[in-house]
């Protein structure tokens, strides 16, 4: 943490005008959110969320400043006013915490200047809107989207803009293609046709022109990853084409603690390649586990969000985290809104250990916060340091500038219209 704090303070200019130049050339997305796992030794982005949940657990103070990045954005964006947002959710009217994080972001964008009203996609709606009970009294609104020509609307209310949070895992649904207004971020970017190990090989680009401003190893800003593709790990065949990959990846990051003088055993995360949620994520010590793995963990590895077969499963350097909250292992999560970084807060989870996944069922969450409110308020259960968010922050900034070439690249090749 020292060593990357003090390069990075001590190249705040010259980073401004990186990150500037970068957010200009791609079309970096209105908002997402970074995974970041800290060891110690080194401390790395390994997820970035296009369409992220979770808002509901940022510092409240951290969301109202976030506002007044928003229209800014959209102006450069898009050179006008916009005045009406339209939110497509997930359809999870069950989820509370969703439904929660679902309400501060139309919250966020009300704060901001905006008119904002949510729609479901839903066919077995049924009807005009219907009210969802929240935690606390509060309601939420869902209104019946319709189609009219190329414009997407509800009964009363035409917007500007489509603001996405749901992340199409199987394919995004016909009613959202060719429209007239635009749509942010873009559905072609969804987990349909996604792909993680082509974000991260960006990142890694990234990273490496970064580190070059900042005079370190890149080695400590980044996780080594692979892919492998068209596999099938219900069969011998393809488990073993996977631990053939994951030897390599083992291999360089045991070759790296040796040059680097780290003494823990390297170990490698296995993921869905196009998933998020947390589905089919395996912590790996050794090829041979996976020669090995049972038919229970077969199936959660070759199963997706929504039921989908994985076909592709990237390889990653495990970082394991020396991060605590009390006496759980936790990760921070920071995210990006209209162009800057807003807050975020740390997942824990006290049934696992520092090197596990905890974006896992009985996660919970404890505040971060990026403003000085914390100072004033003083919230028991709130954590701020300014080491922290200097480094997390410009960690995340590095995962957006790449999800923006990402983005561009996605609607290149599709000749998407997205925002």
């Amino acid at each position: 943490m020292d060593t990357l704090h003090e390069a990075i303070s001590s190249k705040k200019l010259e980073l401004a005008a990186w990150f500037r130049d970068h957010a200009q050339k791609s079309r970096v997305p209105i908002y997402c959110s970074v995974d970041i796992r800290n060891s110690g030794f080194k401390i790395a982005a390994v997820d970035t969320n296009l369409y992220p949940a979770g808002f509901n657990n940022i510092f409240p103070s951290d969301l109202c400043l976030a506002a007044s990045f928003i229209d800014p954005f959209f102006q450069r964006r898009f050179k006008r006013k916009l005045q009406r947002i339209l939110i497509i959710p997930e359809d999870h009217t069950r989820n509370l915490p969703y439904l929660d994080n679902v309400f501060c972001i139309k919250r966020l964008f009300e704060q901001a200047g905006f008119e904002v009203e949510i729609a479901t996609l839903s066919p077995d709606l049924r009807k005009e809107k219907i009210e969802l009970e929240l935690s606390d009294n509060r309601t939420l609104t869902y209104h019946q989207a319709l189609r009219d020509g190329r414009r997407l609307k509800t009964k009363d209310f035409d917007p500007d803009l489509i603001l996405i949070n749901n992340d199409f895992s199987a394919q995004y649904p016909p009613i959202l293609k060719d429209l007239e207004q635009p749509l942010a971020p873009p559905i072609e970017a969804g987990w349909h046709s996604r792909r993680k190990n082509r974000h991260f090989e960006i990142l890694h680009e990234m990273v490496a022109e970064c580190a070059s401003i900042l005079k370190v190893d890149p080695w400590l800003m980044m996780a080594e990853t692979s892919v492998v593709k068209e596999v099938d790990i219900q069969e011998e065949a393809g488990r073993k084409r996977l631990a053939e990959n994951a030897a390599e990846i083992l291999e360089k990051t045991r070759v790296n603690f040796e040059r680097a003088g780290i003494k823990e055993a390297p170990y490698i995360f296995l993921k869905d390649n196009s998933g998020t949620y947390g589905f089919a994520v395996m912590t790996i010590q050794k090829p041979e586990d996976i020669l090995q793995l049972n038919s229970k963990m077969r199936k959660k590895m070759s199963t997706a969000k929504g039921g989908a077969k994985v076909s592709e499963i990237l390889v990653q350097e495990g970082v394991p985290t020396q991060v605590m909250v009390g006496n759980c292992p936790a990760e921070p999560v920071i995210y990006m809104t209209g162009g800057e970084v807003i807050g975020g807060f740390f997942r824990l989870h006290c049934d696992a250990n520092e090197t596990e996944s905890l974006n896992q069922k009985g996660s919970c969450f404890s505040l971060l916060t990026f403003t000085s409110a914390v100072e004033l308020n003083n919230p028991p259960d709130a954590y701020r340091d300014d080491k922290s968010v200097v480094v997390y922050g410009n960690l995340a900034k590095i995962a957006y500038l790449a999800a923006g070439y990402e983005i561009q690249e996605i609607l290149d090749t599709s000749k998407g219209h997205g925002q």
